[in-house]
C-alpha cells in the first residue's frame, strides 16, 4: 500500500486534562506518514506549554497558536485550511484511536476513490472512568453505509443513529475544503454537513472495528465552551422537545454548496422532509424517555441517563 501524506487537524481550548493521552494515542500509530497540527483556541490553561513539549520532541508536530478566540466552528476550519494532506482527519482532544486507526482507514479509502470519508465502529467510555466501557457503536449489516443507496445514505444521516461520529473519520482533504465552505453552523451540524457528500454522489466507507475511542463527557459542549456561538445553539436546542430550527440552514447548504451543484430540486426537497421526519422521531424519543424517567427516583435516572446517552441504533 501507498503511503500518502494523513494530516491530523487536533482544535483544542483548555485541554490540559487530556492532551497528552490524545497526542500520544496519534503519536502511537502504525502509519507511517503523518502531520499532527494542533490549533490553541487561546487556552488560558497549560495546554499552550504542553504542546510545546510534544513540539520539541516530534517532529511531525506543530502548534498554531491563535491569539483570540476562534469559537469552536472557527477552530476547526482553522486547523484544516493548515493541512497539507492527501487526507484529513480532526482529532477531538479527549479522545484517543487505536494504533491501527490511520492505517486502516487510508487502506479503505485507497480501496475506492469514491469514498469521501471512512470511518471505523466506535467505543464509548466513561469520562469518569475510563475503564467503564459504556457502548461499542458499529454499522452492520443494513446500516453498513457501504451497502446504501444516496437517499438511504441521508436518510440514515438525519436519524437519530451515530452516522455523525463519520465527522471524525478520515477525508479526501481537497473534497472536504470544499463541502467545508458551506457549514451550516447550527445545531448537529456534524449530521447536516455530512449530507453534502451522498448528494454529490460519494460514499462513506467503514471498517467494522473498534479503533476510534470516544470518551463520553458528563458536561455538556455549552456548559466547556461558554459565549461560544455554535455551543449556545446547541443549548437552545436541547431545551426543547421538537425543534426544526436547523431547516433553513440546511436547505441554505444544500442551494449554495458546489458539490450540490448537480443535485435537483426533487432530492433536496426529499432530504429536507428526511431532516424534519429526523427530528420528530429524535422528539418523541426524548419524550418518551423524559416521561420514563420522571416515574423513576432521581439515582435511578441518571443511572439510565449515563447509559442511553449514546444509544447506538444498529
Amino acid at each position: 500500500m501507498n503511503h500518502p501524506l494523513v494530516s491530523v487537524g487536533m482544535p483544542v481550548f483548555n485541554g490540559e486534562k487530556w492532551i497528552r493521552r490524545a497526542l500520544d494515542s496519534l503519536l502511537n500509530q502504525d502509519y507511517p506518514n503523518i502531520e499532527l497540527i494542533i490549533s490553541d483556541n487561546a487556552s488560558t490553561d497549560s495546554t499552550s506549554a504542553i504542546c510545546s513539549e510534544y513540539v520539541a520532541s516530534e517532529k511531525n508536530v506543530r502548534v498554531v497558536s491563535q491569539e483570540h478566540a476562534l469559537g469552536i466552528v472557527g477552530n476547526f476550519k482553522a486547523v484544516l485550511h493548515e493541512a497539507k494532506g492527501k487526507y484529513f482527519m480532526w482529532a477531538a482532544v479527549d479522545d484517543s484511536w487505536d494504533c491501527a486507526f490511520i492505517s486502516r482507514l487510508v487502506e479503505k479509502m485507497e480501496s475506492n476513490e469514491r469514498f469521501a470519508v471512512a470511518q471505523s465502529g466506535a467505543l464509548n467510555l466513561a469520562e469518569s472512568d475510563l475503564n467503564i466501557k459504556i457502548n461499542y457503536v458499529r454499522f452492520q449489516g443494513r446500516n453498513n453505509p457501504e451497502k446504501c443507496s444516496k437517499l438511504r445514505l441521508t436518510n440514515k444521516i438525519v436519524s437519530p443513529m451515530k452516522y455523525n461520529l463519520f465527522m471524525y473519520g478520515l477525508f479526501r482533504k481537497e473534497l472536504l475544503i470544499e463541502a467545508f465552505a458551506f457549514f451550516p453552523g447550527v445545531s448537529s451540524s456534524d449530521r447536516w454537513f455530512l449530507l453534502q457528500f451522498p448528494l454529490a454522489g460519494y460514499k462513506f466507507g467503514y471498517v467494522d472495528a473498534p479503533l476510534y475511542i470516544r470518551t463520553i463527557r458528563d458536561t455538556p459542549v455549552y456548559l466547556r465552551y461558554q459565549n461560544d456561538a455554535y455551543s449556545e445553539q446547541v443549548r437552545y436546542v436541547e431545551k426543547k422537545w421538537f425543534d426544526f430550527g436547523a431547516l433553513p440552514a440546511v436547505k441554505k447548504m444544500l442551494n449554495e454548496s458546489t458539490l450540490t451543484a448537480e443535485c435537483g430540486n426533487r432530492i433536496k426537497n426529499l432530504v429536507l422532509f428526511q431532516v424534519a421526519l429526523g427530528r420528530i422521531k429524535l422528539g418523541l424519543r426524548l419524550m418518551i424517555k423524559y416521561l420514563i424517567l420522571k416515574s423513576l427516583s432521581e439515582k435511578t435516572s441518571l443511572r439510565i441517563i449515563r447509559k442511553v446517552r449514546n444509544i447506538s441504533f444498529d
